[in-house]
Formats: C-alpha cells, structure tokens, sequence
C-alpha cells in the first residue's frame, strides 16, 4: 500500500511532493533541516528542466561510488513531475534498493503523474513547511519594477538577465500577482511604450501560469517573445 505521512523514515527513497511553484531545491533542503540530516545532498536537475533518461543515466553513474557509513550522501532529484516514461522506468531500480548510505528524494509537485509502480517504491511525504513562497514575496515592489524596466525597454535587456528575472518570480502566486500590477499599470502607460504585442505576451504567460504553473517556462518564454518580436521590427 502507498504510504502518505508527514513524517519521513531517515531511509530509503523519499518522493517528496511540494507545492506548485515552490523552489524545488529550497524545499527540499528544508525538509533536510527538519529531519535533522547532516551534509550537503547532491542535486540533480535543479534548473528545473524536463527530466530525461541521460539526466537519470548522470545520477547512476554518481551512485555508482561506494559511500560509506560514516559518510553517507543524499541524492535531490528535482522535477520528477516531469520525468519522461524511460527516465521514470530507468529510475525505478535505484528507488527500490538505493546504494548503500545513500538516500535518494525525488522532488515533484502536487498533481503528480507518475508511474504506480515508481511511487509505490518511495515513501510519499506531504511536504508543506518551505518558506521558499513567503521570502519570494519580501521584494515585490521591486519585481515589479524590473519588470516594468523590461517591457519599456526590451532591446536593454540580454537573454541572460531575462533568464535571472525570471528567477526572481520563483512562485506561481508572485509571478501572478507581478503580472496582473504590471498590465493594470500598462493601460496608464503611453500606447508607443507598451504595445498591443507586449499586452498580449503578459496575457499569454498569465494565463499559462493559471493552466500548469509553471513559472520558469511560462516567464521566459514570454521575455523572449517580447525581446524577439522588439529585435525583428528594430
């Protein structure tokens, strides 16, 4: 039977299931100062791309080194909610019988669709403490700001201070509360700043954000659609 608690044994494998836009590496790292486990774990895909079988195949090949008791290692796999079929099938050997002082915790988001048979290797732990949400609301007035800098000047801004913006918007209430301010904002701005093509694109990530909550995807690709359509008509 599938195993739901609050409280996690300190061995085998964890699926830990956090929040929709909760910083996955956070959270987890916070569950490990809760349970009182030393040292630093090992994380793996904490940019929060689509878990792949070469991704799986790289944390094989880092539990292949022998650990021993009075060393042992944490493995943080990030992102679960978006393993592929041949990640989750490659996973589910290493999940069941993990190397020896070695705890594996693969990170997913409520809503999960995992394989049965994956989940019923792990101990699922409801996990609901990380502060990640509440300290990505300390400097709202200025997200908002950035954001605001960007979309009256997007040829200012690089792909890569784009890609660190979206960053700051780590959660799905944050990245929505900033978007709503900045198009409420918008109407009063003159038409020559914000355009129609930019009021769309705000639209667009608002409502991508409301249908999967993904944040980082949803704000990027929104950036650089803005960025892009700017360079084109430059």
């Amino acid at each position: 039977m599938q195993k739901k608690d609050l409280v996690p044994t300190t061995t085998g494998s964890v699926l830990l299931v956090v929040p929709e836009g909760v910083n996955q590496p956070t959270a987890a790292q916070d569950f490990l100062v809760d349970q009182h486990q030393a040292g630093q774990p090992v994380f793996f895909n904490s940019a929060a791309e689509t878990l792949k079988i070469d991704m799986v195949r790289e944390v094989l090949q880092h539990l292949s080194f022998a650990r021993s008791k009075i060393e042992p290692q944490v493995v943080v796999i990030c992102t679960g909610s978006t393993a592929t079929l041949p990640a989750q099938n490659a996973l589910l050997k290493i999940v069941e019988e993990p190397p020896a002082h070695t705890q594996i915790i693969l990170v997913v988001n409520s809503g999960h669709q995992l394989l049965p048979t994956l989940i019923s290797r792990c101990r699922e732990i409801i996990w609901t403490k990380s502060q990640a949400e509440s300290t990505d609301q300390e400097d709202l007035p200025d997200k908002i700001k950035q954001v605001k800098l960007f979309i009256q000047n997007p040829s200012d801004w690089n792909y890569g201070d784009l890609i660190l913006l979206a960053e700051q918007l780590s959660t799905v209430e944050t990245a929505k509360q900033v978007l709503r301010t900045v198009l409420t904002d918008a109407i009063l701005m003159p038409q020559s700043i914000v355009s129609a093509h930019i009021t769309r694109q705000l639209l667009s990530a608002l409502d991508s954000l409301e249908k999967n909550g993904n944040v980082r995807l949803s704000l990027e690709h929104c950036f650089f659609t803005i960025k892009g359509q700017i360079t084109q008509t430059a």
